[in-house]
């Protein structure tokens, strides 16, 4: 049985007869993406379980080249980035802090920014990094 978390997200995978009722307590106040098999351990253990329906979408055309606007540039963060992602508003420390912080997400090597004049105007990054999927954090922009 696999359990992986990220902030308040859970993911769980294998053998749902590997888990007891108790182990997933300290779930309680987290979205818990299963597959179906899960669903009757899970609805033993919680007096309320809302399903949360998403759609994914695939483009398969290739999709047109974009250019920032002007003065604006496009980059992975490094490194040398933490301070300025350290700067952004409180609002927007979420996105950083399933990374561990700003230095960690700066040095992840998963998450882009748009820069104006050297601030951060959006940003975006991995939320959720599986070995087959990646979920991407909604951008952040100020």
């Amino acid at each position: 049985m696999i359990a992986a978390e990220c902030e308040d997200h859970v993911l769980l995978r294998g053998d749902p007869q590997a888990l007891t009722v108790k182990d997933l307590a300290v779930f309680a106040e987290r979205a818990i993406e299963a597959p179906g098999r899960f669903l009757p351990l899970i609805g033993a253990a919680f007096d309320r379980v809302v399903p949360w329906q998403r759609m994914v979408y695939v483009r398969r055309s290739p999709v047109p080249a974009t250019r920032a606007p002007r003065g604006v540039i496009v980059r992975r963060l490094n490194a040398r980035d933490a301070r300025t992602l350290a700067t952004l508003p409180s609002a927007t420390s979420w996105i950083h802090r399933t990374w561990g912080g700003p230095e960690a997400l700066a040095r992840s090597g998963y998450a882009w920014a748009a820069f104006q004049n050297d601030r951060i105007v959006a940003l975006a990054c991995t939320y959720f990094l599986g070995t087959a999927y990646e979920v991407g954090a909604p951008s952040a922009r100020r």
